[in-house]
């Protein structure tokens, strides 16, 4: 880092030299605009606008390709900000039902064209529009009742979860697309109104996040094993701990209370060794294995914890 020192221009108006290195590296000359925007005690400075550029297109030719090889290109061209992704060639035509429903993966994606060998997605995603705090917290509702469902051992709720678990998926996706081009481009940054570290805190909450997702659709399918009623009342009794625990692990993140959090440490352990004593001593197989699902969420609830407990 470089100290400047401001020079006084003027009445009312200060200079500060720019690196000359910088200036060379950007092919700026005499008389070129640059462009400032203040950002709390931060002032960035740009070769570029904000609005400057034309749209970054992507096209994908699938001729000779596998179709896991044309997904993987989509799904790095969404990540990545192409504005348009054009998918063009002869996998399209025996493909296109899979490829319309990964294309359905992700947010703000419209198909504008689609015929048996073109696919044309528009992105209509702006970032100044989007709240990384909401996405966070939306994702974190989803969880709070796909564990209400797994108390309903009774019912087939497997397409239920299945469908709460895409939802999931879908803001997983866009919050890492936001996350990395938030910590790539800092005009993006600076409409997020949060910091780097910030950000990559709720990136963090989010990958626990998307775990418990899947974890809840495995509780579920186990308790579907389980077969007497005592048992049942047992793991259900188990969940409702679980979702004590994980509100309260998500409220401390929230408000940032490491004490609350700290607290929390202690029980999420206890937690952990009663899981853990359940998984190894039952005589059931379908008890134990869930017994085995709930000590792994617990164990991302404590990622969640610990990430509150690390934060400024």
């Amino acid at each position: 880092m470089e100290t400047r020192n401001l020079i006084k221009f003027g009445k009312n108006s200060y200079v500060l030299t720019l690196p000359s290195s910088w200036i060379k590296k950007n092919k700026l000359e005499k008389g070129d605009s640059i462009f400032v925007k203040p950002s709390s005690n931060d002032l960035l400075i740009s070769s570029t606008s904000a609005d400057s550029g034309s749209e970054k297109e992507t096209i994908i030719e699938t001729n000779g390709k596998d179709l896991n090889t044309v997904l993987r290109e989509i799904f790095v061209a969404y990540v990545n900000n192409s504005k348009v992704i054009e998918v063009r060639g002869e996998v399209i035509k025996d493909n296109s039902d899979i490829i319309t429903n990964f294309l359905q993966s992700f947010m703000a994606l419209e198909i504008l064209e689609q015929t048996s060998n073109k696919i044309v997605v528009r992105d209509f995603l702006r970032f100044e529009d989007v709240s990384i705090i909401n996405i966070t917290k939306r994702i974190d509702n989803i969880i709070r009742v796909m564990l209400k469902d797994c108390t309903f051992s009774g019912e087939d709720i497997s397409e239920s979860l299945a469908q709460r678990d895409q939802s999931i998926n879908r803001l997983y996706y866009l919050l890492f697309r936001i996350t990395r081009a938030s910590l790539s481009n800092p005009h993006i940054l600076s409409m997020t109104n949060m910091s780097a570290v910030a950000i990559l805190d709720h990136w963090d909450i989010v990958q626990s996040l998307e775990v418990l997702g899947d974890t809840c659709k495995r509780i579920s399918k186990g308790l579907s094993g389980v077969t007497t009623m005592q048992d049942k009342k047992m793991l259900v009794d188990c969940i409702e701990k679980l979702d004590t625990l994980y509100r309260e692990s998500m409220k401390s993140y929230y408000v940032k209370d490491k004490n609350m959090a700290d607290k929390l440490s202690t029980s999420l352990k206890d937690l952990w060794k009663e899981f853990e004593e359940m998984a190894y001593s039952n005589k059931s197989v379908s008890v134990s294995y869930v017994a085995s699902v709930f000590r792994e969420f617990v164990v991302h609830i404590r990622s969640i914890n610990k990430v509150t407990l690390n934060q400024l």
